[in-house]
């Protein structure tokens, strides 16, 4: 499997709506810069990302400028990525799978329409044109997205099993066509016992059902077996900070269990979630996590496979046994050839 890192020489930082200001970095040995070309109806002059008032059924062609400072001509590739909460808690723009509530009613690919590629010639400058077409109804609230330039060093090498560093600048583009401000809400989706980031974990999935993004959010979850809410030897516990989410997006919320594998039962969730803007959620819930869901978690999660009850100093011991049990056949076999070549003096008959 080919193994990609991509490098973002372009940082984002966050606004508290979570739309990142596109600053271009110096270029260093990466031979390349980006630079958004602002239109009219730029909402903030002062920034460098699109921020754009804009009415139903607009149509209008934003523009990108890629400037290539190599000595080669270099093709691009170009994407327009719809903003998504990624498994860290926050909004991301990179190009991934990340999740959407149902109340998502304008992806960005539908409204949007440019070249996937472009080429820039040594030391020149190329505009690339993204066409724009608004949706027919009006809506409050915000479409959030980022427009991501890429250049793979590797383009059309065989690449596979082989890590490939990529460089992208990230531009973000917000298109909004009123200052009303939609109220805030937060859901909680499904709750189970799932893996996450390698460890046996409880899932809840946080939807944010609202087309606006949310930043500087806390959250202080607990879970604990069903009953047993005064024990700590079965309770888990997470607080994560200053974290956000895109509009309409979805947040696998984890809380990981450390070393400990999961146990089949019935559990409870308590979960706060709260904004720099003194919206406060609360939310309970009751979960069960199976038996077959168990063993199916903790046999990712457990690089050990069960051994059936056998004591673990007698797994041990068995593991010494067949070793010595095969260093003394390779010595027997070594001992034997030798005594068929006796003008070797033995290293040659290791070596061989």
């Amino acid at each position: 499997m080919k193994k990609i890192t991509i490098s973002f020489i372009l940082l984002l930082t966050t606004l508290l709506t979570g739309l990142p200001l596109a600053v271009q970095a110096e270029e260093g040995n990466v031979g390349f810069s980006v630079r958004a070309i602002l239109p009219n109806n730029q909402v903030k002059k002062d920034v460098t990302y699109f921020d754009l008032r804009m009415e139903p059924n607009q149509k209008q062609t934003i523009q990108v400028e890629v400037i290539n400072n190599s000595s080669e001509e270099t093709t691009f590739d170009v994407n327009v990525n719809q903003a998504t909460t990624n498994e860290s808690g926050f909004i991301d723009y990179e190009k991934v799978d990340g999740a959407f509530d149902e109340s998502l009613k304008y992806p960005i690919d539908e409204i949007v329409s440019y070249e996937k590629e472009v080429t820039v010639p040594a030391n020149s400058t190329q505009l690339v044109d993204i066409d724009i077409t608004m949706p027919t109804e009006s809506y409050d609230g915000e479409i959030l997205a980022g427009v991501q330039v890429l250049k793979n060093p590797h383009r059309g090498e065989d690449t596979t099993g082989q890590i490939t560093n990529l460089f992208a600048y990230l531009i973000g583009l917000r298109l909004t066509e009123t200052d009303v401000e939609v109220p805030r809400e937060l859901k909680l989706g499904s709750v189970t016992g799932d893996v996450a980031f390698g460890k046996s974990a409880v899932v809840a999935q946080i939807i944010n059902p609202k087309m606006t993004s949310i930043g500087k959010l806390n959250y202080e979850g607990i879970v604990y077996q069903k009953g047993k809410k005064d024990s700590t030897a079965e309770e888990f516990s997470y607080v994560g900070k200053e974290m956000s989410m895109a509009p309409n997006s979805i947040y696998d919320f984890a809380i990981d269990l450390g070393e400990k594998a999961m146990k089949s039962g019935d559990y409870v969730l308590e979960l706060q979630v709260s904004d720099a803007k003194d919206n406060v959620w609360n939310f309970t819930e009751e979960f069960t996590v199976t038996a077959e869901e168990a063993k199916a978690i903790n046999k990712i999660v457990i690089p050990a496979a069960p051994n059936d009850g056998m004591p673990g100093w007698l797994v041990i011991a068995a593991g010494v046994a067949a070793g010595l049990v095969v260093f003394g056949l390779l010595l027997f076999a070594l001992r034997k050839r030798k005594k068929a070549t006796p003008e070797n003096d033995g290293v040659e008959a290791i070596e061989s």
